[in-house]
């Protein structure tokens, strides 16, 4: 029997914190879904503990695959070939969804072959002094990460336009297409070729690529992303911890509540009444501004030299991605 939209969480290591993105998968507004958990060589303490969770799930599949070149590409293309969905979504094992992403980008899916949503990037917090002097660690509370939502999504949605154009692109977990698209492709899920290129944006590019104008924005906010990268060093422990607390916010009546009412009010609510009326060019010179400043007063002249550098040599790089993507497949699209 057809499942309405198919979910890909590919998975690998000692991951128990994986358990909180599966939950936000699950605690979706759509609840007719297959979920397939793709373990790309995760250690046998790990499969007995997603096994357990499709036990008590019936929407829940799990794969098992050896350890791969990257991020197990090619073996999402076989457990697609495996599901039913006519939509199919993606979940990184350290992400969480809002409980409406799946309802948010099937809306775009219905005119649309290809959909990406903005996610809130969580900085991987620090340790802070208190006033009682003690080393403390400190999240983001409902309140703070509820702006912080909010604000994004109202800023971004200003940016529709250059999306469709490959210029921003958020990462796997926010990411989602029609089977149909993903069967025109010349080619699906591969090992990604070349190390420099992310495997999540090199996919998109082909999907983007090979018909431009039926890639479509949803210009909401549908998840948080913890990265792995500012985390590489913290125990799994910690990193459960921190997942937890976000997930738990995040499904809280309040803060769900409180979203769906700003959502009523968009175009009366600042950031997005101040910024609606200025041209684009101008909003981002203005916000590009802002962060060159903070980061000159934070850092001082020598630090900050050293950033701008980095910031040039990763906007190049991009482009440099962006180009070759471009060129590879629209010349494979062509010769269809």
């Amino acid at each position: 029997m057809e499942a309405r939209a198919t979910v890909i969480i590919p998975t690998f290591g000692n991951a128990l914190f994986a358990q909180w993105a599966i939950k936000s998968v699950q605690n979706q507004t759509v609840q007719d879904l297959e979920i397939c958990i793709i373990c790309d060589g995760s250690p046998p303490e790990m499969v007995t503990f997603f096994r357990k969770i499709a036990e008590e799930d019936p929407r829940v599949q799990l794969f098992t695959f050896p350890k791969s070149p990257r991020t197990g590409e090619p073996y999402r293309d076989i457990v697609i070939k495996k599901t039913t969905g006519p939509n199919i979504f993606y979940c990184a094992h350290d992400d969480l969804w809002l409980h409406n992403h799946i309802e948010q980008l099937e809306q775009t899916l219905q005119n649309h072959h290809f959909t990406n949503s903005f996610d809130l990037y969580i900085e991987a917090f620090t340790k802070t002094v208190s006033l009682e002097k003690k080393i403390t660690e400190q999240f983001l509370d409902e309140k703070e990460l509820f702006s912080r939502v909010a604000s994004f999504d109202f800023i971004k949605r200003k940016y529709k336009k250059i999306i469709r154009w490959g210029y921003y692109l958020t990462g796997l977990t926010c990411g989602a297409h029609t089977r149909k698209a993903y069967f025109d492709l010349n080619e699906g899920w591969i090992t990604t070729p070349m190390k420099f290129i992310p495997t999540d944006v090199y996919m998109w590019y082909k999907l983007i690529f090979s018909n431009r104008l039926s890639f479509g924005t949803t210009d909401k906010v549908t998840a948080l992303r913890l990265a792995q990268k500012p985390r590489i060093n913290w125990s799994d422990k910690k990193r459960s911890q921190e997942i937890k607390h976000y997930y738990e916010i995040i499904n809280s009546r309040n803060f769900i509540k409180s979203l769906n009412e700003l959502s009523l009010k968009i175009d009366s609510v600042p950031p997005h009444r101040s910024l609606k009326n200025k041209p684009f060019i101008l909003r981002l010179s203005e916000v590009t501004g802002a962060k060159i400043r903070d980061v000159y007063q934070e850092n001082g002249p020598r630090i900050f030299a050293g950033k701008l550098l980095l910031y040039l040599f990763e906007n190049v790089k991009a482009l440099g991605i962006r180009l070759y993507c471009m060129v590879r497949f629209q010349r494979n699209h062509d010769n269809v």
